[in-house]
């Protein structure tokens, strides 16, 4: 794929396919997926056959780059979870904000811009945990952290690192797990 222009839509799914099973083993191998599950969905949304050739888009580029640089080296998924160093709650509203409270320690919160404010819930939800992970971790460090969300598209994105739906609770849902890896 990397020296190809095109690809026909069988070979871009049948790709998908493969690399998705890595995930048992690649933990955040969901994260490097999602502009080529883009690029697949909307070929298909073209009524395209699966035997036509599609241009992947520059991120699908660069996910597959990623896959191409990093399978072998790549470390694997624990055999099993550690508890979690860090307990997060955190919740938002549009009309009042957000706040996060880390259990055994602080609590934080802030309110949103006009312009924050009419985005929708689950990007509001989405950003509080943000938010909330960023100002908890500089206070302490932490391996594994458990998140207390009632939102359950937010958490859905959360525990998938993204999904096909929402382009933006996706790009969240990906910073949120790339900053977690740094």
């Amino acid at each position: 794929l990397l020296n190809q222009d095109k690809v026909s839509i069988r070979d871009l799914a049948r790709i998908i396919g493969k690399l998705y099973a890595t995930a048992p083993a690649i933990s955040h191998a969901p994260l490097k997926l999602r502009s080529l599950q883009q690029d697949l969905i909307q070929a298909q949304s073209q009524n395209l056959s699966y035997e036509d050739l599609i241009t992947l888009s520059p991120s699908s580029t660069q996910e597959i780059k990623w896959w191409w640089i990093n399978i072998l080296i790549v470390k694997g998924s624990p055999m099993s979870i550690a508890p979690p160093d860090m307990v997060i709650f955190t919740d938002a509203s549009t009309s009042q904000g957000w706040g996060a409270h880390m259990e055994g320690g602080p609590s934080t919160g802030g309110r949103w811009s006009q312009e924050e404010r009419d985005l929708h819930i689950n990007v509001l939800e989405l950003l509080a945990v943000e938010i909330a992970i960023k100002t908890f971790l500089r206070i302490r460090e932490a391996k594994s952290i458990h998140l207390r969300i009632d939102n359950f598209v937010a958490l859905s994105y959360l525990v998938k690192m993204g999904g096909t739906k929402s382009p933006l609770l996706c790009s969240i849902s990906q910073r949120i797990w790339e900053s977690l890896q740094s």
